[in-house]
């Protein structure tokens, strides 16, 4: 497992984890598609992380996404 903010952009990865227990985070990582088993590329890392997952683009803070873990 390595952290979503270490894969360069152009990678697809496979989310493994999201490191927090917190229940609101959680919740918001799932309503945008960003749970354990989903694929996604980093399209870019600034101004924010960029990932697609399919046809959807999803934009996540820094803070949000150092909470991601991929393999």
């Amino acid at each position: 497992m390595l952290p979503l903010l270490k894969k360069p952009a152009g990678s697809v990865a496979v989310i493994a984890e999201i490191a927090t227990c917190d229940r609101t985070v959680i919740r918001k990582m799932s309503s945008l598609g960003i749970v354990p088993g989903v694929s996604v590329t980093v399209l870019r890392h600034s101004p924010a992380v960029l990932l697609q997952s399919g046809h959807t683009k999803i934009a996540l803070d820094r803070n949000l996404a150092g909470l991601v873990y991929v393999k």
